[in-house]
Formats: structure tokens, sequence, C-alpha cells
């Protein structure tokens, strides 16, 4: 159990360098291509909030202290999002279909969305000097969030068989088991 966490957590630095360091760097909307989001997204929810908010700290941490943005709340944003995702799919959005998943990646991408737009409010209004964090279109982003969560669906639906349709116990038209 303990090492599911620590590779979570790897896992995590790892996105949040990829996202310092490499994604930052593409060109136009493939922006968009980014790794902590989408995993701080199906973490939240599919897993747990154990795995979610070290997730989202670690990989928030590694941006805040990577990126060239002067915001610096790249963590705090993640784990509200991680707390936000996890407490709508165990209320509001329990059933655990693609269309439910898809749901939880837009409302995950309009908190992140909107908690950026504040902290970049917040930033103007007390330096001069303030560094905006750079992101891709909205819509790219959402295709880009839609695509890692089908991926995580459908994986987590070919290893847990979960998805598989009812298999008949009868043989022949006897009724016989």
């Amino acid at each position: 159990m303990r090492s599911r966490h620590i590779i979570t957590v790897v896992l995590a630095l790892l996105a949040g360098l990829f996202d310092a360091t490499v994604a930052s760097w593409f060109p136009g909307n493939l922006m968009a291509i980014r790794l902590a989001l989408p995993l701080v997204t199906v973490l939240a929810a599919f897993s747990s909030l154990e795995r979610a908010v070290p997730a989202a700290l670690a990989s928030g941490i590694v941006l805040d202290v990577l990126l060239p943005s002067s915001s610096g709340f790249v963590t705090f944003r993640y784990v509200a999002l991680a707390l936000g995702v996890a407490a709508l799919s165990r209320t509001i959005l329990t059933n655990r279909s693609l269309m439910g998943a898809y749901a939880l990646g837009f409302v995950a991408l309009v908190i992140d969305r909107v908690l950026l737009f504040a902290m970049n409010l917040l930033t103007r209004a007390f330096t001069s000097s303030a560094i905006p964090e750079i992101r891709a279109s909205f819509i790219a982003e959402a295709l880009w969030l839609a695509a890692c969560i089908t991926f995580v669906f459908v994986l987590f639906a070919a290893f847990t068989r979960r998805f598989l349709p009812p298999v008949s116990r009868t043989i022949g038209l006897g009724g016989r088991t």
C-alpha cells in the first residue's frame, strides 16, 4: 500500500517536471499536452484523496518552483482541484461512466481556469511586474484532458474487467446449468 503512494508521488513529480521543462516550450495549442492536470484529475475522480492530494502537492510544488510565472499558486490550484473533483465524484457524479469522467474533467478544467484567472488578478493587483502563466486554449486543453481520461478509462475497464457484458450461465434451451 505504501509503495503505491510512493509511485503516485514519483509520477506526480515527473509530470510536474515534464510540464515545467518540456510542455512549456511547445508551440501554440500543443502546449495543452501537459501531464500534471490530467494526473491529478484522474486520481481525484477514480482513486482516493490519499493519492490525489499528495500528487497535487508534488506536481504543484515542482511547477511553482520551475515555472517563470510569478503567481506561485499552482500547488493551491491543484489541491483545490483535487478536493473539488473528489467531492463531486463522491456526491454528485457517482456514476463511473465515461460521460461522468468527461464531466469531472470539464469541471476540473473550469476550476483550474477560474483559479488561474483569480490568481492572475491578485498578482497584478499587488505587483507591477507580474509574469502571467501561459496556457493553451480552453478547447485544446479540454480535448487533451478528454483523451487522457479516455485512455485511463479504457485501461481501467480492460484490467478490472468491470464493464464486460453479462454472460448467461445456462447451457442450451433447457435451462440446465
